[in-house]
């Protein structure tokens, strides 16, 4: 009995040491995206270059948002994510093109976000980003 206990907490400590939380930008800014569905459905894209994300390579299994704002409806909800090298958007796109190539990593109905508090968002499957590549996180709401 005490091998498995030794065995169950070494498999846990395996687990927790090659997880990692990075936490991108400074709060600073009061908006509804990427959660808002104002107009009943909203699109938005975010780009974190390669220095945003701390220059080595990652695996991704959730999201979150922090929410200022207090919505009370479920939403349908879809999050794609894509690599990329590009430092900036290059000028205005279709939705259909800048989902194109990217992985649906989330699709389910998401319930109120709170004022005050963090989104989780846990992924269908983890998504690797090498180092050298930043992230394109696209996030389409349809109420």
């Amino acid at each position: 009995m005490k091998k498995i206990i030794t065995i169950c907490c070494a498999m846990l400590i395996v687990a927790f040491v090659f997880a990692d939380t990075i936490t991108i930008g400074t709060g600073t800014h009061a908006q509804r995206f990427p959660l808002g569905s104002y107009f009943g459905y909203e699109r938005s894209a975010a780009l974190y270059t390669d220095a945003d994300l701390g220059s080595q390579n990652l695996r991704i299994s959730s999201l979150a948002w922090y929410s200022i704002f207090a919505t009370t409806a479920t939403v349908p909800t879809k999050i794609y994510l894509k690599t990329t090298s590009a430092t900036a958007f290059a000028s205005a796109d279709t939705w259909a093109n800048m989902i194109s190539g990217a992985t649906l990593v989330y699709d389910s109905n998401y319930g109120a976000t709170p004022a005050g508090g963090w989104n989780q968002f846990s992924l269908t499957s983890n998504f690797s980003i090498d180092d050298g590549f930043g992230l394109l996180v696209l996030v389409e709401r349809n109420f």
